[in-house]
Formats: C-alpha cells, structure tokens, sequence
C-alpha cells in the first residue's frame, strides 16, 4: 500500500507534495518512505511559529476569552470547535492531531535539514475567519443541522462517513468532492481555510526556491491543500 501512494506522488523539479490526514498514523509511514526516496535538501510543513510551539510544548493550549482580542468572536469559536473535533478524532484513532507535522519535524532535526514554516499565521487567519463568517455562514449552518435530522439526509451522510477510513489518509477523489461541497455552501469558509492559505504556503515556497534554486524541498501538507498548491507551484 505504502509503495502504491509513492508511486502517485509527482516530483515536479525541485519539490514534491506529501498530502496527509493529521490524525492518520499512515500519514508517518508515508512522509518517511517519501523522505527515503525523494532524498530532500529541506522540509516544508503546514505550520506557522505558533502553532509549531503548541505542538511541540507539553504545556496546555491556552484557550481563555482572552485571545477573541487577536481573533475575534467568530474565529475564536471556531479555533474552539476546530481543536476539539480534531482531539476526538485523535482519540478514536489513538494519536494525537498535528503527528504528520511532528514526523516532518523530527526528520528534519533528526537529518539537520531546514525546517520551513510555510503557513500564514493562525492569528492572522483567525481574523480573517471572523469576518468572513457572519450571519450568513450561521444561517447555513443551522439549516444543514436540521436537514441532517430527516431520513434521506443521514442516508447521505452516513454512506459519506463510510468511505472515510481515520487511519488512513482520504483519496484525493473524496477529498476534491468534500473540498467542492465545501466551496459551494460555506464560500467564506473555503476562501480563508483554503484558498487565502494555499496563496500564502505556495508563496513563501517559491520565494525559497528563488534564494535556493539547487534544493529540493519536501512539502508535508494536509490533503485538502496538496492539489491546490500543487497547481499554484506548477504554473511557473
């Protein structure tokens, strides 16, 4: 299976794209066969200072009121649902959210590679969340919560969740139709989530190569930005 995904992966020059799932232990597996076979100059990963520091630091996240001053209301609240969505699906699959990044971190140590943080800052994206999720964005999530309570909507969702395997990282053909349903009911969402991120990482990404021409870089990222950066690094 491990030499299968290899196979799929596209070297394009001087990078190549590990897509991943943060919770899957298939996803450490991958990025090390990857490492072996691709031989990199240095690793990039979807991870900005801060959010590096949370996943290395034993200490507790600090998720007070405090910080809706950096992040707003909006964005403060979804930071909230989004670390605990990922913390239970950790639980189920017995690892803890953010072990893909942490595998690319320890094998850059671990081979004295450059460690590149090449996401924007979750700050800076929280605030964007917050103005981009307003009523509408609550309106929409509302009537998705009570459409999933009829019959032919659970049918829906249950035969969804069935192709979805947590030890595994999701085909690239489920993750581009839940990366489309998610662009079509929640733009707002998408753009900041997504696409804002996608322009950022395949920036910075270009702007090492530039300083770096003769490198080769590995970039760990989560399966719903492989193909969008990919594209963006592949236009030039």
């Amino acid at each position: 299976m491990v030499e299968k995904l290899i196979k799929e992966e596209e070297v394009v020059d001087w990078f190549r794209i590990v897509s991943t799932s943060h919770v899957a232990k298939e996803s450490i597996i991958k990025i090390k066969k990857v490492y072996e076979s691709f031989q990199p100059d240095a690793i990039a990963i979807e991870l900005d200072k801060q959010r590096l520091h949370s996943l290395l630091s034993e200490a507790k996240e600090d998720y007070s009121i405090r910080l809706i001053r950096q992040t707003g209301v909006m964005g403060y609240l979804f930071l909230l649902l989004g670390r605990y969505v990922q913390k239970k699906l950790g639980n189920i699959v017995n690892t803890k959210p953010g072990a893909d990044m942490k595998a690319g971190v320890e094998l850059a140590v671990s081979n004295k590679k450059p460690l590149l943080l090449v996401d924007q800052p979750i700050n800076i994206t929280m605030k964007k969340l917050n103005k981009a999720l307003g009523f509408k964005f609550v309106w929409s999530l509302i009537k998705d919560f009570f459409q999933s309570l009829f019959p032919k909507r659970r049918k829906e969702l249950k035969k969804k969740l069935s192709k979805l395997d947590l030890n595994k990282i999701p085909k690239e053909k489920l993750v581009l139709e839940l990366v489309e349903e998610m662009k079509e009911k929640y733009p707002g969402l998408y753009r900041v989530l997504l696409e804002d991120r996608n322009k950022v990482i395949s920036k910075n990404l270009k702007k090492y190569h530039e300083l770096n021409p003769d490198k080769k870089v590995l970039v760990i990222l989560g399966a719903a930005h492989a193909r969008g950066i990919k594209e963006l690094l592949s236009k030039n």
